[in-house]
C-alpha cells in the first residue's frame, strides 16, 4: 500500500497519460492462470485485508486486570461476514511497527513474540478456521521506522527496530527468538495460508524513501526477507512466503520504453489541483501518513523515472541474505490510483509482468479507484472478475477494518459474486470437521495414562492423548455426527509412537465401508505427524486400523479432518459391489453386551458365522444361510455370556476367516 508512491508518479502520470494518450509499453500476452496452494487444491485468493482490528494491537501484552483487552468477538464478526459473503481469505498484520510486540531486551535484541502474543494469534487462527477462512500473516510494516512520537514509537523501540533491519546479529535474535517459535506453534492450522515478511518496505530505503520515516537500504530489506523467509521454510517446509509491495516497479524487471516514460512526464504539469489533492488525501488516508499536496507533487515528480526492478528474484534475495531458502512462493503487490491505469490489474494481463511466480493483488481500494477521474467509466462490480480473468492469483480489498458501509457492501457482494461464478477455483473446505466429534477406541490405557481418552483424540488440543492398552492391532472409529466430504486427514501421534501400516475405511452407515487410504509410515509424513491428502471421499464415520506399532503402544494426540472443496450437498454414497472377501474387525471391541460384525462378499455365497469361546466350545450361530454378493453385518449379544475372550468364524464358499474380540462386562 505504501510505494504505490514510487509508482505514485511513474504511474500516475500515466495516470492522465492513459487517458490522454495510448501507452505503447503495454502488451497483451495470452493470459495464463496462476493459483496459489490451500486448502488441499490451488485456488484464487479472494478476499479482504482485515488489517487490524487494533492497529499494531492485536497481539500481546496486557495487565493482569485487563487480560482480555483483544477483540476477539470484532474478529469473529469480521471473519464469520467475509466467510457468509463467499470469500475465502483475509490479511492480518502482526507485529507492526514492534511497539507492542515482540518483546526486546535491555540490550536491544528480541528475546521473544511477547506475552500472550502466540496465544493471542492461535486464538485468532482458530476462528478465521471455524469461519472457513485462511489468513495471510504480515509481519512487519515499513511503519516500524516511523519517526517519534508517531503511532507511539519512541527513540529506543526506532533504534531496535533499525538494528533489526540493518544487523543480522539483531535480525537472527529476531528469527530465533520470535518467529521461529511463532511458526512452529501455529503450522499445525489449517488457516495460514501463508507468511509475509514486509508490507510495503520500499518506502523505507532510496530510491522511494519517505518523508517521516528512517532510513534503510534495498539491499538490507532483501537480506532480511531473504533470513526470515529461509527460518520460515526450515520450521515449516510446506509453508508458503511472500513480501508485500508498495507497486508493480518493485516485483518486475518489465521497463516502459523512452518515449512512454517521456509521455508521461508531460502529462505531470496537467494534473488538475483536484485530481492531485485526491491523490494525497487517498495516500494519506490509506498509509497513515500526512503528505502535502506540494510533497506528494515533488514525490510523483521524483520517482517518475524509476527503472522496473524486481528487489524480490530468487537470485538477488539469495545474493543479499545467502539462504538458498529464502526466497518467495509467490509475489504479493499493492495497486492504487496513484500508480496511474497503465498497471492497472484490472485492465493489464498478469503475464505481462514477466513473473515465474502467481502474484496476488493484495491491496486495492473499491473508493479509490471509483472516486478518481482516471476510471470514469469503471464499475465496482468488473473489478474481481477482470483480476481473476487477467490471470493474477488473488484480489484482496483494502481494508475491511476502516472501510465505510458503501464500500464494504460493494466488497461483500464482489466475494458473493466471485464465489457464485468460480467455485472451484474459490471455494475451500479448512473447517476440522472431527472437531469434538465422537471416537470410540479397541482399548484405552488409563493405567498407564490416568487421563488417556479417546475422546482427547478430537479435543483440539495437542497437550491431550489417547493411549492404547498394547502393541497388538489397534482401531479408533471418528464419527463426523452427519456424511460430510473428506479431503485431507492428519494423525498427531503422541510420545513418538506410531503405526507403520495404517489403513482408513469410510462408511456412512456403519454397513457398506470401503478404503479409502492404506498407507506405510513414512509415505505421507514424520514420526510425529502423518497427512493423508487428496482423498477424495464422503462418509460419516471413519475407522483407522493400526499394525505394526513403533516404540510402544499406539498414542495419538489428535486425529483430524478436512472435506473437499465440493459442496457436501452433492454427496451421495457410493454402494458397489465388493471386488474381495473381507472379515471386518468388529464394533466396538472391547464390547458390552452387543457389538456388530462386518463382512464383505464379492459373490453369492453360502454364508456361516459363529462365534466361539477361547476353548473352542460353541457360543452362538449368527448366520447360516445363502447370501447375496454385497456388504453385510451381524450383531451379536454377550448378555448371556461371561467376559472374556471370543472368536468368530465365517466361512463363505471357498472363504475362511477368524478374527477375535473381547466381552467386558
Amino acid at each position: 500500500m505504501k510505494t504505490i508512491y514510487a509508482r505514485i508518479m511513474k504511474r500516475t502520470k500515466i495516470l492522465m497519460a492513459a487517458l490522454l494518450i495510448s501507452i505503447p509499453f503495454i502488451q497483451t500476452p495470452a493470459v495464463t492462470q496462476s493459483r496459489i496452494p490451500f486448502s488441499n487444491k490451488n485456488v484464487f485468493l479472494s478476499g479482504a485485508n482485515v488489517a487490524w482490528v487494533s492497529f499494531a494491537g492485536d497481539l500481546g501484552p496486557r495487565s493482569a486486570s485487563s487480560p482480555n483487552n483483544v477483540n476477539f468477538s470484532r474478529f469473529q464478526t469480521i471473519f464469520q461476514t467475509v466467510h457468509q459473503n463467499g470469500g475465502n481469505v483475509m490479511r492480518l498484520w502482526l507485529f507492526t511497527n514492534g511497539v507492542n510486540t515482540p518483546a526486546f531486551g535491555s540490550n536491544g535484541y528480541v528475546t521473544g513474540s511477547g506475552p500472550y502474543t502466540i496465544q493471542d494469534l492461535r486464538k485468532i487462527l482458530i476462528l478465521a478456521q471455524q469461519n472457513n477462512i485462511g489468513l495471510i500473516l504480515c509481519l512487519w510494516s515499513f511503519d516500524m521506522l516511523s519517526e517519534p512520537p508517531s503511532e507511539n514509537m519512541t527513540s529506543t523501540q526506532l533504534s531496535n527496530n533499525y538494528n533489526l533491519l540493518t544487523d543480522t546479529s539483531y535480525t537472527m535474535a529476531f528469527i530465533r527468538n520470535a518467529l521461529v517459535p511463532m511458526v512452529d506453534s501455529v503450522k499445525d492450522n489449517p488457516a495460514v495460508v501463508a507468511w509475509e515478511i514486509f508490507n510495503e518496505p520500499e518506502g523505507l530505503a532510496p530510491p522511494i524513501a519517505w518523508g517521516g520515516y528512517q532510513h534503510v537500504q534495498m539491499s538490507d530489506i532483501q537480506r532480511c526477507v531473504n533470513l526470515m523467509a529461509g527460518a520460515i521454510h526450515r520450521a515449516d517446509p510446506s509453508a508458503l512466503v511472500t513480501n508485500g509491495a508498495v507497486g508493480f516497479f518493485s516485483i518486475t524487471d518489465v521497463n516502459p520504453p523512452l518515449s512512454a516514460r517521456k509521455s508521461s512526464l508531460k502529462t505531470l504539469n496537467s494534473i488538475s489541483p483536484d485530481e492531485l489533492k485526491s491523490i494525497t488525501d487517498n495516500f494519506n488516508q490509506t498509509h497513515r501518513t500526512d503528505f502535502t499536496v506540494p510533497e506528494m507533487q515533488a514525490f510523483m515528480d521524483k520517482i517518475a523515472s524509476l527503472t522496473d526492478y524486481n528487489y524480490y528474484r530468487d537470485d538477488r534475495l539469495i545474493a543479499a541474505g545467502g539462504d538458498p531458502l529464502g526466497t518467495l512462493d509467490f509475489y504479493s503487490v499493492h495497486y492504487y490510483t496513484w500508480e496511474g491505469a497503465a498497471v492497472a490489474p484490472f485492465l493489464v494481463p498478469c503475464s505481462t509482468w514477466n513473473l515465474t511466480k502467481p502474484l496476488v493483488i493484495a491491496e486495492f481500494m473499491f473508493s479509490n479507484l471509483l472516486g478518481s477521474n482516471l476510471f470514469t467509466n469503471l464499475a465496482w462490480s468488473s473489478i474481481y472478475p477482470s483480476i481473476y480473468s487477467n490471470g493474477y492469483a488473488g484480489a484482496l480489498e483494502w481494508s475491511y477494518g476502516s472501510a465505510g458501509s458503501s464500500e464494504k457492501s460493494e466488497t461483500m457482494q464482489s466475494l458473493s459474486s466471485m464465489h457464485d461464478d468460480h467455485p472451484a477455483d474459490v471455494g475451500i473446505n479448512i473447517v476440522n470437521q472431527a472437531l469434538d466429534a465422537s471416537v470410540t477406541a479397541s482399548s484405552n490405557d488409563t493405567t498407564s495414562d490416568p487421563a488417556s481418552s479417546p475422546l482427547n483424540i478430537t479435543d483440539g488440543n495437542i497437550s491431550t492423548r489417547w493411549q492404547a492398552s498394547s502393541s497388538s492391532s489397534q482401531w479408533v472409529q471418528i464419527d463426523l455426527g452427519k456424511v460430510d466430504s473428506i479431503g485431507r486427514i492428519v494423525i498427531y501421534w503422541a510420545k513418538q509412537t506410531y503405526a507403520e501400516q495404517i489403513s482408513v475405511e469410510i462408511s456412512s452407515d456403519l454397513k457398506n465401508w470401503s478404503l479409502l487410504k492404506s498407507a506405510s509410515q513414512n509415505s505421507s509424513g514424520s514420526d510425529d505427524v502423518e497427512t493423508f491428502e487428496y482423498l477424495h471421499g464422503a462418509a460419516r464415520y471413519i475407522q483407522f486400523q493400526f499394525t505394526q506399532p513403533r516404540n510402544g503402544p499406539y498414542s495419538i494426540s489428535e486425529i483430524q479432518v478436512y472435506g473437499d472443496s465440493a459442496s457436501v450437498d452433492s454427496i451421495v454414497p457410493i454402494h458397489t459391489v465388493p471386488t474381495a472377501f473381507a472379515l471386518s474387525q468388529n464394533y466396538p471391541n472391547p464390547f458390552n453386551p452387543t457389538t456388530t460384525i462386518s463382512y464383505q462378499l464379492p459373490s453369492n455365497a453360502f454364508v456361516t458365522l459363529k462365534v466361539y469361546d477361547i476353548l473352542g466350545r460353541e457360543v452362538a450361530t449368527l448366520v447360516d444361510a445363502e447370501q447375496t454378493a454385497g456388504s453385510h453385518e451381524v450383531s451379536f449379544n454377550g448378555g448371556t455370556v461371561a467376559s472374556g475372550v471370543y472368536i468368530y468364524r465365517i466361512t463363505a464358499g471357498n472363504h475362511t476367516a477368524t478374527r477375535k474380540m473381547v466381552l467386558l462386562k
